[in-house]
């Protein structure tokens, strides 16, 4: 379809009024026209063609002329010509002559009968046209046009001079179509109506495009189906892995940590020695008000506190011995020992306190000498 609108879109179809000749009669001047115009691809107007014609004595001063008459015009003009008079078979010679291509000026007898097959437009001239010109172009052997754009019947695509078509009434007045390109289709019977009576074939002078049906591709063999192999089942996806999550250490005191035997910061220790220096504080500044009950006497409060205080200086001494001695600092830890023994021995004879002897960080054991090899 793409290839058949394209040629016929190359190749140009003029159609104008026989009345631009400015004389009453020249149908077949105009007609004549149109086919030099197609075989030329170029216009060649209805009133030069008259002229030309005119002064070859092709036809009268009013235009009117006979078959016989046209050929010696086209010729005159340069064109190579076919005519067939009188027509016996004319529609085997419309369709063959067109078929090569040529335009076919043809002349009818009772035109009147004339009548476009798509928008119904008459004859100017009115019911008495006779032996009028027209110029054949195409032949539709029926069915679907591509130049329609629809189906029609068997009939041929010509321009005609007189058409209704081609001198509308526009705003109630007659008007005259110029070089336009709206070809009339006429069905066969309405030519046969028309009563076909002379026929000359003109020729191109310029190489046309031709119309090249396309080819139907031959049927391929539908391919072989190809069954699918069968999908394997999706593995069961992976169970999700089980967040374990770590079991939180129990919460331990000082305490706790001390008798487990764990490590411990600097204070820590210095504490749990000062808890220890305290109790034994308590109980050493207890004593002398026991044995004073035990008695029967009355306690000395005052002895008792000063025993009490000077053995929580002693432990408080002792404690920062302990912190000194955790973060190394060596000089701090003997102030604080030279200090508590002054204390110490500060104290009454009957009542001492004496420090753990066990040392809180274990000592390396002495290097063993080395044996001399035999």
């Amino acid at each position: 379809m793409a290839q058949v609108m394209a040629a016929l879109a190359a190749i140009l179809y003029w159609v104008e009024s026989e009345f631009l000749s400015l004389v009453g009669g020249a149908c077949g001047p105009n007609a004549a026209a149109m086919a030099e115009s197609w075989a030329d691809q170029a216009y060649h107007s209805t009133r030069d063609v008259f002229l030309r014609f005119a002064r070859v004595g092709a036809c009268d001063k009013n235009g009117i002329s006979t078959g016989g008459g046209l050929v010696r015009g086209l010729k005159a003009d340069g064109f190579t010509v076919r005519r067939q008079y009188p027509v016996g078979d004319w529609l085997g010679f419309l369709r063959s002559e067109l078929a090569k291509p040529s335009a076919v000026v043809t002349e009818l007898a009772a035109a009147h009968n004339l009548r476009d097959f798509l928008t119904g437009a008459g004859m100017d001239a009115g019911p008495g046209l006779a032996y009028h010109y027209i110029t054949a172009f195409l032949y539709h052997p029926g069915g679907h046009s591509e130049r329609a754009g629809r189906d029609l019947p068997e009939g041929f695509w010509c321009a005609d001079g007189d058409s209704d078509a081609t001198n509308p009434v526009v705003g109630g007045h007659r008007t005259r179509v110029t070089a336009g390109h709206s070809l009339q289709f006429y069905t066969v019977t309405t030519l046969r109506a028309a009563q076909p009576c002379d026929l000359i074939a003109v020729y191109p002078r310029v190489k046309l495009p031709t119309v090249q049906p396309t080819p139907v591709p031959a049927p391929q063999p539908a391919p072989p189906v190809v069954q699918p192999k069968p999908t394997p089942p999706a593995p069961a996806p992976a169970p999700a892995p089980v967040s374990v999550q770590p079991r939180k250490a129990p919460d331990m005191n000082l305490f706790d940590k001390a008798n487990a035997g764990l490590p411990l910061t600097p204070i820590q220790r210095a504490f749990l020695r000062f808890m220890e220096g305290a109790i034994v504080a308590t109980v050493v500044s207890a004593m002398p008000a026991i044995a004073a009950a035990m008695a029967s006497t009355a306690p000395d409060w005052g002895n008792v506190s000063r025993i009490f205080v000077a053995t929580f200086a002693v432990v408080l001494l002792l404690s920062l011995s302990k912190w000194a001695k955790a973060h190394g600092d060596n000089q701090i830890a003997q102030e604080a020992d030279t200090l508590a023994q002054d204390i110490e021995h500060g104290l009454p004879n009957n009542v001492k306190v004496e420090p753990s002897s066990v040392p809180d960080v274990p000592t390396e054991p002495d290097p063993v000498p080395a044996v001399a090899a035999a």
